[in-house]
């Protein structure tokens, strides 16, 4: 396991913030079907002129890398639905999980500016620089050999080159420093430009990259 919070929007070290919006978060402890995602993905209609861009990731023995079109709110309320942030607050700092309680705090973000409109209802646009969602850490996402699946709504801001910005992590990097495992998982676009799916025991690292 793993003592570190789970964040929304950034590194564990604080270092590689998202610059973009981002809305619907979800945790499902199962992997997703090719049909799940496809029902995910068309259930609900755009609510925005540009959808952001949808992004589903999915971690088992032979782990999957999906993407699907559109998002669905209401689908899956089902014991394999452990966490599900909508991202529809429009005000405030709390940001409420609708699920298992395991809500939520903005930090730094404008709350003017950083609420905007999302798929179906709200969304979050971080700033690049520091805005991130801080929650507390729970053991249910701290995964050993289980299976689990990430899903969110993204989209780069515009005229943006994403480079090493982190969309979720939960864990840390080294098992030497104070208080940590070395253990992670977590969703990034890395320095190649490209999307990637980490997950690391502190034994052995494994990687999905999405160019």
């Amino acid at each position: 396991s793993n003592p570190r919070e789970l964040l929304i929007g950034d590194a564990c070290r604080l270092d590689n913030p998202l610059t973009g919006e981002l809305d619907d978060v979800r945790i499902y402890k199962s992997v997703l079907s090719m049909h799940q995602v496809a029902a995910l993905s068309k259930s609900v209609k755009p609510a925005m002129a540009k959808a952001p861009q949808p992004l589903v990731r999915t971690k088992s023995a032979s782990a999957a890398l999906v993407a699907a079109p559109e998002r669905a709110p209401r689908l899956f309320k089902t014991p394999m639905l452990m966490a599900h942030w909508p991202l529809d607050e429009k005000s405030g700092t709390s940001v409420k999980e609708v699920v298992g309680s395991h809500h939520g705090e903005l930090t730094n973000a404008d709350v003017a500016t950083a609420w905007v409109d999302g798929k179906a209802d709200g969304a979050l646009l971080l700033d690049g620089a520091d805005d991130r969602i801080f929650v507390p850490h729970d053991l249910a996402f701290d995964f050993s050999k289980e299976s689990f699946t990430v899903a969110t709504w993204m989209r780069w801001a515009k005229g943006a080159k994403p480079h090493s910005q982190h969309i979720i992590t939960k864990g840390d990097y080294h098992s030497t420093a104070p208080d940590q495992t070395g253990k992670r998982w977590e969703i990034f676009v890395s320095g190649a430009d490209a999307m990637s799916f980490t997950i690391d025991d502190n034994v052995e690292a494994s990687r999905i990259v999405v160019a």
